[in-house]
């Protein structure tokens, strides 16, 4: 009960905090533009609360590379174990609602075969995510015409998650924010943005979590 409280409070915390925060650059962004030549960073976002969970391809002359940010286990559960240990483990574990993003405990390789990394790169850039244009310069939510009722019908979801992807290269870090791009895309298709980033997404999902489907 103490640590489901602990928890909870950490939950809290950080979702109040995350509100009031603009994403921006970490530390983890700047050491992959000096040290790659292309590296795209994607997130499903919740408007719920949820542990950063970052993941990323990312290329330097022929070496392709995967990486994951975030916890590879669940929260609080460590087992039978002595209660000081039990909250010394969870301290740890909640560094990463406060720690900038960078190169820790929580960022590891992702191992996996030449080819299937290749082949991942290859699928990905095949989608032009450089030249992708966010829900900032296509538009969010449906369309429709102001003061109508067609406004106040137009489908809207606001627990539906998103989708935040970081393109960095030598020249710039660009971040792309997408609101529930699928529902969106299911309700009013035909945005080349949305229909792109869910391509991506699912591409990124079959590579790295290809045993969670909840995602």
């Amino acid at each position: 009960m103490k640590y489901r409280l602990l928890l909870f409070i950490a939950f809290l915390s950080f979702q109040i905090s995350a509100f009031g925060q603009t994403k921006k650059v970490q530390p983890l962004h700047q050491l992959m533009q000096v040290n790659a030549d292309s590296t795209l960073v994607l997130e499903f976002t919740n408007s719920w609360f949820h542990f950063p969970a970052y993941y990323l391809l990312s290329k330097k002359d022929n070496i392709i590379s995967c990486y994951t940010y975030e916890l590879t286990e669940k929260p609080g559960a460590f087992g039978p174990t002595p209660a000081k240990i039990s909250e010394a483990m969870f301290k740890l574990q909640m560094k990463i609602l406060s720690e900038p993003m960078d190169i820790n405990n929580f960022f590891r390789s992702y191992l996996g075969k030449f080819e299937e990394r290749k082949q991942f790169w290859n699928e990905v850039s095949a989608l032009r995510p450089w030249q992708l244009k966010d829900d900032a310069m296509e538009g969010d939510r449906c369309p429709a015409a102001p003061h109508t009722s067609a406004e106040r019908a137009a489908p809207v979801v606001y627990d539906g998650g998103g989708i935040q992807l970081y393109l960095i290269t030598k020249s710039e870090i660009k971040m792309l924010d997408f609101d529930a791009p699928q529902f969106y895309e299911e309700n009013c298709p035909g945005r080349p943005g949305r229909i792109a980033i869910n391509k991506i997404a699912s591409l990124f999902k079959g590579h790295f979590l290809p045993e969670k489907t909840k995602r």
